[in-house]
């Protein structure tokens, strides 16, 4: 692990701004989905690309942006099972800053994207039967392809980042 006595590291946290040849990836994707040879090479050079704009802007530990996900929590639906769509279901429960600054999340919650996020008007996702871990291959080409961009950028050190189990829980009723 890196480490500095003269200053603090940088690093984000969770997604970037997807370009628009990887949102282009998502929409109606069937979950767990492999990726084709084309978006395999998609995925490679957006992210070759992502990680080297993070290294130009000064992040010390960058990330691949979770640009081989659909979203910042619906991917999980990729890569555990137990979760599905459910009409007329209670809707998440709400964050304490989608309650405070409602105005700033109204867009959002009335868009309703692909679906999969349980996001505002979309499907509510809910925990209906048990979870279990089903996305090592995903997980395992998601570290593969980061790695080959860090050593093409000359990276030493970078993070794939996951949503939290108190986010899927938050987002996610247990239903079960």
């Amino acid at each position: 692990m890196k480490r500095s006595t003269n200053r603090i590291l940088t690093s984000h946290v969770g997604s970037l701004v997807r370009p628009p040849e990887i949102a282009a990836l998502f929409p109606d994707r069937p979950a767990g989905k492999p990726f084709d040879a084309n978006e395999r090479r998609v995925l490679d050079k957006t992210i070759n690309e992502v990680l080297k704009q993070q290294v130009d802007a000064g992040i010390d530990i960058p990330s691949d942006g979770e640009f081989s996900k659909s979203g910042f929590a619906g991917y999980i639906v990729d890569r555990l099972t137990g979760f599905e769509p459910k009409q007329g279901s209670a809707p998440f429960q709400r964050g304490r800053d989608r309650i405070r600054f409602a105005d700033a999340y109204a867009d959002i919650d009335s868009a309703g994207s692909s679906g999969r996020s349980g996001v505002g008007a979309q499907q509510n996702i809910v925990c209906a039967g048990p979870v279990k871990f089903v996305g090592e291959a995903l997980v395992r080409e998601d570290i593969d392809r980061l790695k080959a961009a860090m050593q093409a950028a000359g990276v030493e050190e970078a993070f794939v980042p996951a949503t939290a189990p108190g986010t899927i829980e938050l987002q996610r009723p247990n239903e079960y």
